[in-house]
């Protein structure tokens, strides 16, 4: 009976491990962080290439965006490239111009991203800037999403800062990641 708690244990922190490690084989897109309080950091990213797609503001959107983006990096694209995954997943929100990107890795961008092979597939940028940043604690919900924006709302009026476009989600981990160990956060540029 030890033996089979003691596996089941082994078992569990090896899956906690693997999970919260498998962010670490993906490129990350770079910042530079200039201050940070408590949860909220102000960070300076520089332009990113990006490639993007509609999201629809429907329950659905998520995957059916992450899909048309999963698809160009697998070679649905005018090269036929095969391009490695990155994070984070930038979820852009807007009036009607919500949208989902990939950050494109640095030696793609450098040589030039292929387009896409649909018109939804488009190869954009995140603006260089300030934006700031709140970190949401587990797995990324509509509720934390939307308590992590007045949390960064109030936090700008503060700090007399003002923001300068739409709010940004942006998710760090797969989805089979634990939630108590998955990385989320909401952004926005800052004027």
């Amino acid at each position: 009976m030890v033996w089979m708690i003691f596996g089941i244990l082994a078992t569990i922190v090896m899956m906690i491990c693997g999970c919260s490690l498998t962010r670490a084989g993906y490129e990350t897109a770079a910042y530079q962080v200039s201050s940070k309080d408590s949860r909220f950091e102000i960070r300076e990213y520089p332009a990113l290439d990006l490639v993007s797609t509609p999201m629809a503001k429907t329950s659905n959107s998520e995957s059916g965006s992450f899909r048309r983006l999963f698809g160009y990096i697998s070679g649905d694209n005018e090269d036929s490239q095969k391009i490695a995954m990155t994070t984070p997943v930038f979820m852009e929100e807007g009036e009607a111009d919500a949208q989902m990107s990939f950050v494109i890795p640095k030696d793609v961008a450098e040589k030039g991203a292929p387009e896409g092979t649909t018109a939804s597939v488009k190869i954009t940028k995140l603006t260089k800037g300030r934006y700031a940043v709140y970190r949401i604690n587990g797995a990324r919900t509509d509720k934390k999403i939307g308590a992590a924006k007045v949390a960064l709302d109030q936090w700008l009026k503060s700090q007399d800062l003002e923001a300068a476009g739409a709010f940004i989600v942006a998710g760090y981990d797969p989805p089979f990641t634990p939630p108590m160990l998955q990385r989320n956060e909401v952004m926005v540029r800052l004027r």
